[in-house]
């Protein structure tokens, strides 16, 4: 079965997505079970359980679905393939549009989870991808519930300069209005804070 960005699965044959319609690349065979560098996107609505109780069952449900329609939109403009869509969290990968395991989930998920509103943590493979490309600080070392070593982390500051061949933006993160290959972010209010990546 061939994943498409929309989340739907194809079979192998098809040349477009029987879901959305979009072309499906073609990834050969030999390619299918080969480990790739990816970057795993983590990001939810701070105090969503309060927003919700304060906003109401139906109004609640349409904030979170422009919130999905607006974060797919900005994943997918940057190369992002959206995983999943869970409660008022969103999964996304860069690298690869296949189903992403393992211990870069793990992380991603924990280094969100440490972020704190309107911030931006990346991990240590992540840093070493941007590092010519974005002003960041370093966080003192994290221990994370499920991995047994500290975890080295920087704060996402902004982007100093696009790199060559890539369509990251070269402002200052605001994590209302863009997203991040490279990233995940926290916010306060009704926007997504995130997290984390590896």
């Amino acid at each position: 079965m061939t994943r498409c960005r929309c989340g739907a699965e194809n079979p192998d044959n098809a040349n477009f997505c029987l879901a959305c319609g979009r072309r499906l690349a073609a990834v050969p065979a030999a390619d299918r079970d080969v480990l790739r560098t990816v970057t795993v996107v983590f990001t939810d609505v701070v105090d969503s359980v309060g927003l919700a109780s304060r906003l109401g069952t139906e109004t609640w449900r349409s904030v979170v679905s422009r919130y999905f329609e607006k974060a797919r939109a900005v994943l997918e403009q940057y190369g992002g393939t959206v995983q999943k869509f869970a409660g008022d969290a969103v999964m996304a990968v860069f690298g690869v549009e296949e189903l992403v395991l393992g211990e870069a989930i793990n992380l991603a998920a924990r280094l969100q989870s440490a972020a704190g509103p309107d911030e931006i943590l990346i991990g240590h493979p992540t840093y070493r991808l941007v590092r010519d490309s974005v002003a960041v600080d370093p966080v003192e070392a994290l221990r994370l519930r499920g991995i047994e070593t500290a975890v080295t982390a920087w704060r996402l500051l902004g982007v100093t300069r696009a790199r060559a061949r890539s369509s990251v933006p070269t402002r200052p993160w605001s994590t209302g209005s863009s997203s991040s290959p490279s990233s995940t972010s926290r916010s306060s209010g009704s926007w997504p804070r995130a997290a984390a990546t590896w």
